[in-house]
């Protein structure tokens, strides 16, 4: 087996003319929209969309969100470039299209507690202002917000982990 590129290229694309591929596939909060439309404004458009082009038609393998913020965005007087960046997919058909929608929808890894509080410290970010802004995992934030956090106890290779809970919100670590 050879593992191989389907990058095709990347250029700017008008993004109001990419199309939907997700269907109903995910439902945002509107909290988390609104994280999203303030991540955009505080930090610019960072991330290219992912597409697939078919028949003269650009499909959103991945951004569908992006683009929808961006679209309410503009209705609420924000600048956006007619042009933003897109990486090109190759791709032989619809199916292996939705199939790569299911992956970019996908999570293969998971912030901890311990690893998001140790890389929000030891790089000195704000996490009151990133909170606004990202779309952070469910956890006890009164360990940031009071600077606690318990010792971290090495496990050995093949050791079992126990389960935690959150008493005040079911979290389960």
């Amino acid at each position: 087996m050879e593992i191989k590129s389907r990058i095709i290229k990347t250029e700017d694309v008008n993004w109001r003319d990419l199309e939907w591929l997700q269907d109903n596939l995910k439902e945002m909060k509107k909290a988390d929209f609104e994280k999203l439309k303030q991540s955009l404004k505080v930090n610019s458009f960072i991330m290219p969309f992912h597409v697939w082009q078919q028949n003269g038609t650009t499909w959103i393998l991945d951004g569908h969100h992006r683009k929808k913020a961006m679209e309410e965005l503009a209705k609420e007087g924000i600048d956006i470039p007619k042009k933003l960046p897109a990486t090109f997919i190759r791709v032989k058909n619809e199916k292996e299209a939705k199939k790569l929608v299911l992956i970019y929808s996908s999570i293969y890894a998971r912030a901890t507690d311990e690893g998001l509080y140790e890389y929000i410290n030891a790089n000195d970010l704000n996490f009151d202002d990133l909170k606004l802004e990202i779309d952070l995992p469910d956890f006890n934030l009164d360990r940031f917000e009071t600077g606690y956090m318990p010792e971290n106890k090495e496990k050995e290779i093949g050791e079992l982990e126990t389960e935690n809970e959150c008493p005040k919100c079911g979290y389960k670590w």
